[in-house]
């Protein structure tokens, strides 16, 4: 066994495993985020949950996008 081959599979597993912890975060962060954005502007326009709903769906949609480019460059680096 080349010694060689071996630490590949170890950094590629590693990177794997770095994607695969980014992921919640990719895609829970920009719900917070947009529904935050829209609280302050329900709070400032003193309009009932109607921009935390449309920005927290946004931000769903961001998140989604972001998920999908890092399963995307993965699927790349893996040779597929």
């Amino acid at each position: 066994m080349n010694p060689d081959s071996r630490g590949k599979g170890v950094g590629n597993a590693a990177k794997q495993f770095a994607i695969a912890m980014q992921i919640p975060f990719a895609l829970v962060v920009p719900v917070f985020a947009g529904g935050g954005i829209g609280y302050l502007l329900d709070y400032w326009l003193h309009t009932r949950f109607i921009f935390m709903i449309v920005f927290g769906f946004l931000g769903f949609g961001v998140g989604l996008r972001e998920v999908l480019k890092l399963a995307n460059a993965a699927e790349k680096k893996n040779g597929g």
